[in-house]
């Protein structure tokens, strides 16, 4: 039954980080390439990276909450 738990978590964790990685790699793409090639005002250019880091933030905290804490087995209730 632990085998299965480990298991399961582990696959979840692996999932989200991918996702998390490839989503870095998106966001900071689109946003080097506003900051290149769009003529968008220096707050606005702000507004976006805000907006991104709360992204980021956020999936990494989505991504680190698959994986359990220390000693939250079934037998530590």
């Amino acid at each position: 039954m632990e085998s299965e738990n480990n298991t399961s978590w582990a696959g979840t964790a692996r999932r989200r980080s991918i996702i998390v990685a490839a989503l870095i790699a998106i966001v900071t793409l689109l946003w080097v390439v506003l900051v290149l090639y769009t003529n968008l005002p220096t707050i606005a250019l702000a507004g976006v990276a805000l907006i991104s880091l709360l992204l980021l933030s956020t999936a990494t905290a989505w991504a680190a909450v698959a994986i359990p804490r220390r000693g939250s087995g079934a037998d530590n209730k």
